[in-house]
């Protein structure tokens, strides 16, 4: 792929044993041996509020959100065009691909 090349991974979540919210996966085999947002170095997550749709961009301590420090204010639109031309600009991508 292109160097410029930004892929979107989308997942359901779930609350795990313990009592965090983290990325639904197939079983349990599976999260012992890896978590998947471990693997992403930005990890945003829907909030629904008042029928207001939002990206939560850093952990609350019951999460695995995480982005650069700076990238992002702590609740952001839930706006995919938005969370791109900001990764874009961020790492001096430049502009979205058509």
């Amino acid at each position: 792929m292109p160097s410029d090349t930004i892929v979107y991974f989308l997942h359901h979540t779930e609350m795990s044993e313990f009592g965090g919210i983290k990325a639904k996966t197939v079983g349990k085999m599976l999260d012992q041996q890896l978590t998947v947002e471990g693997m992403f170095s930005i990890v945003l997550r829907t909030k629904v509020e008042s029928g207001q749709y939002k990206f939560i961009t850093q952990n609350s301590g019951n999460d695995t959100c995480k982005s650069p420090m700076e990238m992002f204010a702590l609740e952001i639109d839930n706006d995919l065009k938005f969370v791109d031309t900001q990764i874009r600009d961020y790492y001096e991508l430049g502009g979205a691909q058509q």
